[in-house]
């Protein structure tokens, strides 16, 4: 065990000013509060309603060795994940192991990569967005999730280009329904802008540095579905089945799933630069009923532990 999972049984999920209000709570000289158009210093880099995208760098160094990066939130009413990001903060910060690899490496955490709906209680976020008048699109599964030309980028090896093109994909299109049971293609190719900038920062600590992993916490918001591990390499099966067991010693899982046809999302991408990736699919619903946060929560930090005691060398356990 590298970090503690055990969670607060009474855990509940605010907006994303709350959730800001923790992050900037800790006066650990660790932790590092930015946001990605600050930090990177191009005012591009936001939201589509033109929102900053907070994130957390968490080291004792001037210049990381090596990174880890893990996104959340990316999908409106999957907030379990972006909790769970929240609350790997203080995990981090507990374990004597990780504070060991702050003083070298560096955990880069974004909570909330979706600021527009997270800005909002959960009763008031939209699944549906339309921006053009051009049919329903369902928000969770094309908004933050998916980037510039990963498709075309891993069929071809035509590398993506973002200049110019922050609301639109321009390499690979998105499949819009204008009416229910008819399908369409849409005839401009959107994205929305914070695609974009995560993929500039993920691209960032991959030019100042290694990026030991990426780690990108979803939910499927269905009854009866099972936690699962997703890898887009079949080289790391071996380490998404330790994080999938990790889990499964508490929660029912799905086996481990070398996702082959999902080349649009941030793991794909990740993939495409080199980067051991994974995405850890959290269950929110406990059989026919919803799941209470912390548990959701608690998937993701055991599926962490695993990835964190595979990758770094702590010479410790958490206490």
């Amino acid at each position: 065990m590298v970090i503690e999972t055990a969670v607060d049984r009474d855990l509940e999920h605010g907006t994303y000013a709350d959730m800001l209000d923790r992050l900037n709570g800790y006066d650990d000289p660790a932790v590092h509060v930015r946001t990605i158009d600050g930090h990177l210093g191009d005012d591009t880099l936001v939201s589509d309603l033109d929102g900053s995208i907070s994130y957390v760098d968490l080291t004792y160094a001037e210049n990381p060795d090596s990174t880890i990066v893990i996104t959340a939130g990316r999908h409106s009413p999957e907030y379990g994940g972006a909790e769970a990001a929240v609350e790997l903060v203080g995990h981090i910060l507990a374990s004597p192991g990780m504070q060991e690899y702050l003083k070298h490496g560096e955990v880069t955490i974004v909570p909330a990569v979706n600021v527009d709906q997270y800005t909002v209680p959960v009763d008031e976020r939209k699944p549906v967005w339309d921006p053009q008048g051009n049919g329903i699109i369902r928000r969770w599964k094309c908004d933050a999730d998916r980037n510039t030309g990963h498709d075309t980028y891993l069929a071809d090896g035509k590398a993506p280009s973002y200049e110019g093109q922050l609301d639109y994909f321009d390499q690979s299109a998105v499949v819009a329904m204008s009416e229910p049971g008819c399908l369409r293609e849409l005839p401009s190719k959107f994205i929305t802008r914070e695609t974009y900038a995560v993929a500039r920062l993920l691209e960032e600590k991959v030019a100042n540095g290694k990026v030991l992993f990426t780690a990108d916490l979803h939910e499927t918001c269905k009854p009866g579905f099972s936690y699962a591990t997703l890898v887009f390499d079949e080289g790391l099966q071996k380490t998404g089945e330790a994080a999938t067991a990790r889990v499964g010693e508490t929660y029912p899982v799905k086996e481990t799933a070398l996702m082959e046809g999902s080349k649009g999302t941030f793991s794909a991408f990740c993939t495409a630069h080199g980067i051991d990736t994974y995405t850890l699919e959290g269950s929110s619903f406990d059989g026919d009923g919803p799941r209470p946060l912390s548990e959701r929560v608690e998937q993701q930090l055991l599926a962490l532990d695993a990835l964190l005691d595979h990758y770094i060398d702590t010479g410790t356990e958490a206490s």
